[in-house]
């Protein structure tokens, strides 16, 4: 029962965590999403879910990526690359910045 409700508090507090972050961020592709396709709630809770799973696994590459470029790379060619990384948008993809779509 504890495990119950602990995984529950653990829902909970991930959705409104998700929820506050999709705030900070201007809250624009879930809304766009709700308003362009008319979702419910059930679904807007799922697609926000989808998609944070996304950047997870995102960000998960990014640093395998980095590893991979790291292990080959000599030591100056790696502070190029970092460098290159940083002049694109600090290395990381950086939504409403002007890049796509606008």
């Amino acid at each position: 029962m504890k495990k119950v409700i602990l995984s529950t508090v653990a829902v909970i507090f991930l959705g409104s965590s998700l929820a506050i972050a999709n705030s900070e961020r201007g809250g624009r592709g879930i809304e766009r999403l709700q308003s362009a396709l008319g979702l419910n709630q059930a679904q807007s809770t799922q697609v926000e879910n989808i998609m944070q799973q996304h950047r997870a696994q995102q960000e998960a590459l990014r640093a395998q990526l980095d590893q991979n470029m790291q292990s080959v790379l000599t030591a100056d060619q790696y502070t190029q690359f970092k460098a290159m990384k940083q002049r694109r948008g600090g290395g990381k993809h950086q939504r409403g910045q002007g890049q796509r779509g606008q």
